[in-house]
């Protein structure tokens, strides 16, 4: 009990010293003193702005539009210059005189076998100095050459129809195609020269080269034997038969050069020359007609479609004689077509006879 009370004794005297140097602190404090000057009368800081400097007044331009500046016009002149594709005039350049910003009088010349193609520094104003203007021209197209190609000994055509072109003036030169199988025995037409306004054709004639020589002939042979016909000499046989001691007509005969010989019995149709023999017309049919037909009615318009300047060949009936030829282009009409039993097709015409359909157009 007396710990306790000498501890309390301890705490009581440490309080009344702490109280002690808080009261000496809080009343006995010196004041700091300002670190501040009071200013004096007169030395006040001024802090009004001094005068702005005014700057010299700028002397104002007047604006002058485009209008109103006066340009003299130029006397200048053009130079029109007409050269072909080579570059070489076709004519003495033409002058125009003319003031500057002024319309060019523009009218150019005709030349009948060229056509305007391009142009350089083209204008229609005269300018402040001297111009040039280049006009291009090309010759126009020519008319064109056709070339045929027919077989000679059966006026056959062995190709289309082809057109070499050219411009006018220009040179040409034409060459036999090459066909296969055949070879050229002569030509018609001019092969070498100008292209031109007008059109040329150059027909070439070709023979098959195993045909060593061709006769038109026009004779009866009587069959020794049974014979098989065929579209061409060595060709495909036909379903059509020959029988043994038939007359019959040929009108072309071909000594090949393997040694055989083969008569034509009429359009697309051939025999051999084996076991066969000259011999007089007949005096009476001695057999059936040999090709089967069959013809139906129509009523058609049409034209000639062979070589131009040539004529194709009418007969009375298929396979049969030659009664009149028809020029390339005669108009024709067709009152019935016949089909033949090879397939091959026929017209009759109006009036005239018998034509493989091949050489007719139908309008």
């Amino acid at each position: 009990m007396a710990f306790f009370n000498w501890i309390n004794n301890k705490i009581s005297r440490l309080s009344r010293r702490g109280n002690q140097r808080n009261a000496a602190n809080r009343f006995g404090k010196k004041p700091r003193k300002s670190i501040f000057k009071t200013s004096t009368p007169g030395s006040e800081i001024n802090t009004e702005k001094k005068d702005a400097v005014t700057p010299p007044k700028e002397e104002t331009v007047p604006d002058i539009t485009s209008s109103q500046i006066e340009v003299n016009p130029q006397i200048t002149s053009t130079t029109l210059f007409y050269v072909d594709s080579d570059g070489k005039d076709l004519r003495e350049p033409d002058i125009l005189v003319g003031e500057s910003g002024t319309k060019l009088n523009l009218k150019l010349p005709d030349f009948p076998d060229y056509i305007l193609e391009d142009t350089d520094n083209f204008t229609n104003w005269f300018d402040v100095t001297d111009q040039k203007i280049v006009f291009h021209y090309s010759l126009k197209l020519a008319a064109p050459v056709k070339v045929y190609t027919v077989n000679y000994d059966t006026a056959e055509m062995l190709r289309p129809v082809s057109m070499v072109t050219g411009k006018l003036k220009q040179l040409y030169e034409i060459s036999a195609p090459e066909i296969p199988g055949y070879r050229v025995t002569n030509s018609t037409g001019k092969k070498y020269g100008y292209f031109d306004h007008e059109g040329h054709d150059v027909t070439f004639y070709y023979r098959h080269d195993q045909w060593e020589t061709v006769q038109p002939v026009e004779y009866y042979v009587k069959l020794n034997t049974a014979h098989t016909v065929y579209e061409y000499p060595h060709g495909e046989a036909l379903r059509t038969k020959m029988p043994k001691g038939l007359i019959i007509k040929v009108f072309l005969k071909i000594d090949m050069k393997d040694q055989q010989t083969w008569y034509n019995i009429g359009g697309a149709q051939w025999i051999t020359g084996d076991d066969v023999a000259l011999s007089s017309a007949p005096s009476e049919i001695d057999a059936e007609d040999v090709t089967k037909l069959q013809s139906s009615l129509t009523m058609l318009d049409g034209y000639i479609d062979f070589l131009d300047n040539k004529t194709v060949d009418v007969y009375d009936k298929p396979y049969s004689k030659v009664v009149t030829t028809l020029e390339n282009g005669t108009p024709v009409k067709i009152e019935s077509t016949i089909l033949d039993d090879q397939n091959i097709k026929w017209y009759s015409l109006k009036g005239i006879g018998v034509i493989p359909a091949r050489y007719v157009i139908v309008n």
